[in-house]
C-alpha cells in the first residue's frame, strides 16, 4: 500500500476508515511520545461536537487517509477523556482495554516490612500533541492602476517666410508675357506623430508555498510533590 506521508504530524484533518472500510471522522489531536516520537493515539473527531482516543499501534495509512482496525461502535463506546490533561496510566489502561489491547502494567510497589518505609514522589509526564493552528490560501486577483509615461512625439509646423525680390532682378516682363494678378493658392500636408497605447500581458513572478518542520525546544515547568523522610531519634542515658 502507498504510503502518502509517514509522518504523524501531517495526519491532522485526515480522513479515518474502519476495519470494514467505513468513514469514522477526522483527525483532530495526533499525541506522540516525547521521548521515542512514536504517534501513541490520535484523538478522533466522530460528529457532534465528540472525540474518541484510537490507538495507532495497527494504524495503515492509503491515499484517502489512514485506517484503524475498529469500527464505528467501538469509537463510540471508547472510555471519556479530558483533552485538556495528559493521559494518566489510568487512562492508558481503561483504553487498551476497551480496544482489547495489552496495556502495560505499572512496576508493583516495593512491600512495606518491619522496619522499612516507602517514599513516594510525583513524577511529571509530558505527551506532545499535533493540532492545526491555522491555514494558508494563496489567492490571485487583479489589481488596476493608472501609469504615466512621457513619450516624444514629432510634428511639422508650417512656417511662411517673406523675402523681397532684390532690385536688379525686378525685370518687367515683356508686353503679352505678364503673369495675372490675382488669387493663387499653394496646399502643403503636414504630419505629426500620434501616441497609441497598447498593453500586453505578460509573466512576472512565480510564488511558491513552502511547508517545514522546524524542531525547538520548549521549556515545560509543573508543581510536583514528594515525600521527605524526618528521621527523629530519641537518645536514652
Amino acid at each position: 500500500m502507498t504510503n502518502p506521508s509517514a509522518d504523524p504530524r501531517s495526519w491532522v484533518g485526515c480522513a479515518v476508515s474502519g476495519a470494514a472500510g467505513e468513514p469514522l471522522g477526522r483527525v483532530s489531536t495526533v499525541y506522540t511520545e516525547p521521548t521515542s516520537g512514536a504517534a501513541t493515539w490520535a484523538a478522533v473527531d466522530v460528529g457532534g461536537g465528540a472525540t474518541a482516543l484510537v490507538p495507532l499501534d495497527r494504524v495503515s495509512v492509503d491515499g484517502a487517509g489512514i485506517r484503524v482496525p475498529y469500527d464505528a461502535e467501538q469509537l463510540r463506546t471508547a472510555p471519556a477523556y479530558d483533552p485538556a490533561v495528559d493521559l494518566s496510566h489510568d487512562d492508558v489502561a481503561r483504553l487498551g482495554h476497551h480496544y482489547a489491547q495489552r496495556a502495560p502494567r505499572p512496576p508493583a510497589p516495593p512491600e512495606e516490612g518491619p522496619g522499612w518505609m516507602v517514599r513516594h514522589e510525583e513524577r511529571l509526564r509530558v505527551l506532545t500533541d499535533t493540532v492545526v493552528t491555522g491555514r494558508v490560501r494563496v489567492r490571485k486577483h487583479l489589481v488596476t492602476e493608472e501609469r504615466t509615461f512621457t513619450v516624444e512625439v514629432t510634428r511639422e509646423e508650417i512656417t511662411v517666410e517673406h523675402e523681397e525680390v532684390p532690385p536688379g532682378e525686378r525685370v518687367a516682363l515683356p508686353a503679352g508675357e505678364q503673369a495675372p494678378v490675382g488669387e493663387q493658392v499653394l496646399e502643403l500636408v503636414r504630419h505629426e506623430e500620434r501616441v497609441v497605447v497598447t498593453k500586453e500581458v505578460v509573466p512576472v513572478e512565480r510564488v511558491r508555498v513552502v511547508r517545514s518542520v522546524v524542531t525547538e525546544p520548549q521549556e515545560v515547568r509543573g508543581v510536583v510533590r514528594r515525600e521527605v523522610l524526618d528521621v527523629a531519634q530519641d537518645h536514652r542515658g
